[in-house]
C-alpha cells in the first residue's frame, strides 16, 4: 500500500557541547545551519546562528575555548550542495553582548 504523505526531512542535531566553566550552558548545532545555546538548565534555548551562516550549512563541530569560557568556535560546510569550502567562526560573549 503506497502512502500519499510527503516526508519532509527534519533538521538533526550534529554537535553539542557543555561548557565546563559555565553551569547550565549547553551549545547545539544542526545539519541545516542553526546554532543554539541554553544557559538556564534547559528552560530556554536561544538561536545564536551567525547572520552570515550559509544556507543549509552542516555545523558539525562546536568547541568551547580551553583558554576562555566566553569563546566558542564552530566549523561548518555545505557538502550537501557539493560545496566543500570550510566555514569557520569564533563566538565571543562580552558583557552580555553576543557576537560572531
Amino acid at each position: 500500500m503506497a502512502s500519499s504523505l510527503t516526508t519532509i526531512p527534519a533538521p538533526r542535531c550534529c554537535a553539542s557541547v557543555w561548557n565546563p566553566r559555565r553551569k547550565g550552558e549547553i551549545w547545539a548545532s544542526t545539519d541545516d545551519g542553526l546554532v543554539h545555546v541554553m544557559r538556564n538548565d534547559g528552560a530556554q534555548w536561544k538561536n545564536v546562528t551567525p547572520k552570515a551562516m550559509p544556507e543549509l550549512a552542516y555545523v558539525g563541530c562546536l568547541e568551547i575555548s580551553p583558554h576562555d569560557a566566553h569563546t566558542v568556535y564552530l566549523a561548518a560546510t555545505r557538502y550537501k550542495l557539493a560545496d566543500y569550502q570550510p566555514c569557520l567562526k569564533g563566538w565571543r560573549q562580552e558583557l552580555g553582548v553576543d557576537r560572531w
